[in-house]
């Protein structure tokens, strides 16, 4: 119901694993979802229902430090967003994550939203890429630290799971 809200679109199936805690932005890590629906909506295959699945799993990662003893090893949350939308030909998978690229000239918005989610994914120390394929849809991998650096200032808020575990809507 959140998702159909945030978004303005309720003709969809969304189904969200359990996503396991972990320190983030909350507002930003909800607007990274909400971008990343309504980019799937967005380019949606016009007499096919649209479905999106969200899987997350949680894998250690190795994290280069800029001071002593340069590596350490952290456990991150590995997010695989995938739904059945119009896709594109892997050539663009760069493209389409910078400010203003838009492969569909017809589609809302300004080309914005996936620059944003990779700003976002950037912010909590994370990465963010996308595999595609025409009229087969598209999967977006993103990798977020459970736990974020310490820095003055901090985070100020910890991310319970963005999406809860879902009902299909």
């Amino acid at each position: 119901a959140a998702a159909s809200e945030a978004t303005g679109f309720s003709d969809f199936k969304l189904e969200v694993d359990e996503v396991p805690l972990l320190e983030a932005r909350a507002r930003q890590v909800r607007l990274l979802f909400t971008e990343l629906i309504k980019n799937a909506i967005q380019n949606r295959q016009p007499h096919i229902p649209l479905h999106l699945t969200v899987r997350s799993t949680t894998v250690e990662e190795n994290s280069y430090q800029f001071s002593q003893g340069k590596y350490r090893y952290a456990d991150y949350v590995k997010l695989e967003i995938r739904d059945n939308g119009t896709g594109f030909d892997e050539q663009y998978a760069t493209y389409v994550m910078g400010l203003f690229n838009k492969l569909n000239p017809e589609s809302e918005g300004m080309g914005m939203g996936l620059a944003l989610c990779k700003k976002i994914v950037s912010n909590h120390y994370g990465a963010i890429q996308v595999s595609s394929r025409k009229d087969i849809g598209s999967t977006f991998i993103i990798t977020l630290p459970v736990a974020q650096p310490v820095e003055p200032g901090g985070l100020g808020e910890v991310l319970h799971p963005p999406l809860p575990a879902s009902p299909k809507y």
